[in-house]
């Protein structure tokens, strides 16, 4: 598997290629259902490339906010784990569907059908172990940013104070109409806000992209198949 993702990767430090997905897909379009490679079919190849591309999006997430301090790229990255990670449930959930349907047809379950149940149930798994695995980059990526906005607020105060009384000791008329304004704190106090701003967008969108229902949707197929 490292040899066949390595090869297929546009970059090993981001993300599984795209391609391969597409070429994947494009496969059991012209199928009609998912052929087999080797002794992993592309059911089960597709989850794992999905869950991989989910997993090193929602890292780079971690690093981006961790390390480099860029709040919007790592939601960015966030978003990207979350599609990925539906994706490959959509494709677990669809199969398990089709399993569920042929039971039924069946009416019996012989070996190659406990089998295939076996199979599935290790596709879900891997699913809710990324899953899990994202809700807790999320939670504290979020705990995070909440720390960074009441620094910046912390900071931010003595700026507007001082500047509040400045305004006030020059009057209204004067502080708009001062020819040679001190740009120092006034450029530093942007500098602030625009990193709060970023933030709290950020922690926004965090908060949207919760993957905690997905997550107890993987856990019930778990469940179904496991009573079934």
């Amino acid at each position: 598997w490292s040899m066949f993702s390595s090869k297929y990767c546009e970059d090993p430090s981001i993300a599984v290629s795209e391609a391969l997905v597409e070429n994947i897909i494009d496969d059991v379009d012209d199928a009609g259902d998912f052929p087999t490679i080797g002794l992993m079919d592309c059911r089960r190849l597709l989850i794992r490339v999905l869950t991989s591309q989910s997993e090193v999006y929602s890292m780079k997430a971690s690093q981006l906010v961790q390390g480099q301090k860029d709040w919007t790229e790592g939601a960015n990255h966030y978003q990207q784990a979350v599609q990925k990670i539906h994706e490959g449930l959509d494709v677990a959930d669809t199969e398990i569907s089709k399993w569920w349907t042929m039971m039924e047809t069946a009416g019996s379950i012989d070996t190659l059908s406990a089998h295939q149940k076996d199979l599935l149930m290790k596709d879900a798994d891997i699913v809710a172990v990324a899953l899990e695995s994202m809700t807790v980059r999320r939670d504290r990526m979020l705990s995070l940013a909440k720390r960074e906005e009441a620094q910046l607020l912390r900071t931010l105060r003595p700026h507007y104070e001082s500047r509040d009384e400045v305004k006030h000791r020059m009057g209204e008329n004067r502080w708009r109409n001062n020819p040679n304004p001190k740009r120092d704190y006034a450029q530093l106090r942007v500098e602030y806000e625009q990193r709060l701003k970023d933030i709290q967008r950020a922690m926004e969108r965090l908060q949207q992209l919760d993957p905690t229902v997905a997550l107890q949707k993987a856990m019930n197929l778990q469940k179904e198949l496991a009573n079934g």
